[in-house]
């Protein structure tokens, strides 16, 4: 593995590293692998592009969604500070933060055309890097944090060398096939990668033994450098992919407005069309898992926000027919016709999350969703005001969860129009259903496989994850 990172760009050779190694497992479970191929190589996608152009952008497409996006992207609170303000505090704070390090310190830029965003560039990876002896091995959950620039924090340590002490470099692996036993003392022989070197904060004891929590390791060099920004300037910024920051500016909420975030968990969207809207107004945040209602309460409160009202509520449910004025907006179900604009970024399969390194989904599971989807979004178009807006977004790739969920949409609600979003920074819906191409030309799908031509210019806006956004306005 290690002649690959040095012979290859890290990018490649990390994901080359994974396919070579002994044993090694499929991004995807192979009958998912083969329906996301059919997607991207549909008869239509090959007409356009050319058979081997589609297999092509889909080995991409699979090297790609191992490895992190290669700009990190963080949402300035505009409401209580200037982007200026934000971008100098965190240009200090990564000066000495890269201090020691054998790179130098990134710069961060502000984003062409999203006023709120700050993008800052990652290192292409330290290609020389070399594990030290001593090693842990840690869940796939935690190894997709450390590549986004994380740290480790004790519950993801899985197996540890005996001799660990506090203050031992040690070298970091990633259980690919989740099959080391935690508190394992031998050396793990199943699938594993390494992902870089950090310094042990805590001994082998203090985590298995003592059973201590808090951070166990701390990164100091990684294989693909993100800054570590967790915990960092909390009230000023929050770290968002660049398409969950996009999506609310499409919804474009505006002050006054009663606004429904259907699937609110962990609450970025929630807060960030809060912001939009100037804290003037209401946005009604449901989640249907109330375990998750404490994250987005502290994210509203980190960020100042009195407008939003949260509930535990399954948002299938949200609409009462039987509902009169009396009921008002208080507390879900609510009448139909109650909300000026509607997000509903849906639960999916996800599959355009980065870096996914091994994915246990079934093809059972992946076409479990659209139902779902399709469920809410009928209660969206219920609860949708007269020329009200819906934005429909996923973070996936299948064409099942996305574009035939249009589709789907406009032949059963002939009162929904698809209208073209602004700001338009990411590529058009991709051919495969009947939708026309005008029509596909107003969604917005990031797919990290290739370029677009008119893109080369801006890598934010590519090298991203994968994420699919429509907007519908009713008549």
């Amino acid at each position: 593995m290690l002649s690959l990172l040095t012979k290859f760009g890290c990018r490649k050779a990390f994901s080359a590293a994974l396919n070579m190694l002994p044993g090694s497992l499929m991004l995807f479970k192979p009958e998912v692998q083969q329906h996301l191929q059919n997607d991207f190589c549909n008869n239509k996608v090959i007409k356009l592009y050319g058979e081997l152009e589609c297999k092509q952008r889909f080995e991409n497409l699979l090297s790609n969604l191992q490895c992190p996006p290669s700009v990190t992207v963080v949402r300035v609170n505009t409401l209580h500070f200037s982007v200026s303000e934000v971008k100098d505090l965190l240009a200090h704070i990564l000066k000495e933060q890269y201090k020691n390090k054998s790179y130098s310190t990134p710069v961060v830029n502000e984003h062409p055309l999203i006023p709120d965003v700050l993008l800052i560039p990652s290192s292409c990876g330290n290609v020389a890097l070399s594990p030290v002896c001593k090693e842990i091995i840690v869940d796939l959950v935690c190894a997709t944090a450390v590549m986004r620039g994380a740290d480790i924090f004790a519950a993801g340590v899985m197996g540890a060398d005996p001799s660990i002490l506090k203050g031992d470099t040690v070298a970091v692996y990633a259980d690919l096939d989740d099959k080391c036993r935690r508190g394992s003392t031998k050396l793990y022989q199943g699938a594993k990668v390494f992902i870089g070197n950090g310094t042990a904060l805590m001994s082998r004891a203090d985590v298995f033994v003592e059973a201590k929590s808090g951070t166990a390791i701390q990164m100091s060099e990684a294989i693909h450098d993100c800054p570590s920004l967790n915990g960092v300037l909390p009230k000023h910024m929050f770290l968002q992919n660049l398409p969950s920051v996009v999506v609310s500016h499409v919804l474009n909420p505006q002050p006054g407005d009663t606004v429904l975030d259907m699937c609110a968990a962990p609450g970025g969207k929630t807060v960030h069309i809060a912001t939009l809207m100037k804290d003037n107004g209401v946005v009604y945040a449901l989640e249907k898992s109330s375990r998750k209602i404490s994250k987005i309460k502290d994210n509203v409160d980190r960020f100042g926000l009195t407008c939003v009202k949260i509930f535990a509520f399954d948002s299938t449910r949200a609409c009462g027919d039987n509902c009169g004025p009396e009921a008002g907006h208080d507390k879900p179900p609510f009448p139909p016709g109650s909300f000026d604009r509607i997000l509903l970024d849906t639960p999916c399969s996800a599959l355009g999350q980065r870096p996914i390194l091994h994915s246990k989904f079934t093809l059972q599971e992946l076409k479990s969703y659209p139902t779902y989807q399709r469920k809410l979004f009928s209660v969206a178009v219920k609860l949708l005001k007269s020329n009200g807006i819906l934005v429909y977004s996923t973070c996936t790739l299948t064409i099942g969860e996305n574009e035939e969920v249009v589709e789907w949409a406009l032949k059963t609600y002939p009162n929904l129009t698809l209208e073209k979003q602004a700001p338009s920074v990411f590529g058009t819906g991709m051919p495969g259903t009947s939708l026309e191409y005008s029509q596909l030309e107003r969604l917005q799908r990031c797919n990290p496989a290739y370029v677009p031509e008119e893109f080369k210019d801006r890598n934010a806006d590519n090298d991203t994850i994968g994420f699919f956004i429509a907007m519908f306005r009713k008549s």
